[in-house]
């Protein structure tokens, strides 16, 4: 976002340099980047150990059924929750307050004697200068993307399209359609591919 003095290098870091203090990172491929603060988000691991007798799966969470629960009277919510996501149809472990909160309405709905699944839409978002980007569904992989709009223009909406279904969506400027798509993602209502890509008014549908 140059017209706000920010720009994005995407990259692994390679390391620190500075004599006394930080001069500089260097990423992997070669880049310098003059710093005078670096600033590290390490990232935090589930702590699944609260929960004896349960291994985490390969997503490092603890799998639970559509409905969240683990076992007879548990339940699991947030970080830690491995949980079939229903949009993409794949298991997923999502760290966002959002999705925990979501979780945690679904589970108190649950011990009251609900029985469905929970068919939330993770979203989650950022805001960048004056711009807010946000993202809604679960694609952790795709096979296409539909765009609709001008991403260099910071005015558009892609959809990420799995085993043809549009399972996700990441947007700036376009909340109109972005938010019809994930209340119709929740409903599982969502347009084929070929109708979003032909123009569908998804505010329409809603």
């Amino acid at each position: 976002m140059p017209a706000t003095g920010v720009t994005f290098v995407t990259g692994s870091v390679a390391r620190i340099r500075g004599t006394g203090s930080v001069e500089a990172v260097e990423t992997e491929s070669g880049a310098r980047l003059p710093a005078d603060i670096v600033l590290i988000g390490a990232g935090a691991a589930p702590e699944t150990g609260i929960v004896a007798g349960v291994e985490p799966d390969e997503h490092g969470g603890l799998p639970v059924g559509a409905d969240l629960r683990l076992a007879d009277g548990v339940w699991i919510a947030g970080d830690i929750a491995a949980f079939p996501e229903r949009g993409s149809g794949v298991t997923a472990r999502i760290e966002h307050w959002r999705l925990a909160q979501q979780h945690g309405t679904h589970a108190a709905r649950a011990i009251l004697g609900a029985t469905d699944a929970f068919s939330g839409a993770p979203f989650f978002w950022s805001n960048q200068g004056d711009k807010r980007l946000d993202y809604g569904g679960y694609a952790p992989d795709f096979d296409r993307i539909i765009l609709q709009g001008d991403p260099d223009a910071l005015d558009f909406i892609a959809y990420y399209v799995r085993a043809g279904r549009a399972v996700a969506a990441c947007s700036i400027g376009r909340n109109p359609a972005f938010t019809a798509f994930l209340h119709l993602l929740g409903e599982n209502r969502v347009p084929s591919p070929e109708t979003i890509e032909a123009g569908a008014d998804l505010p329409a549908l809603v």
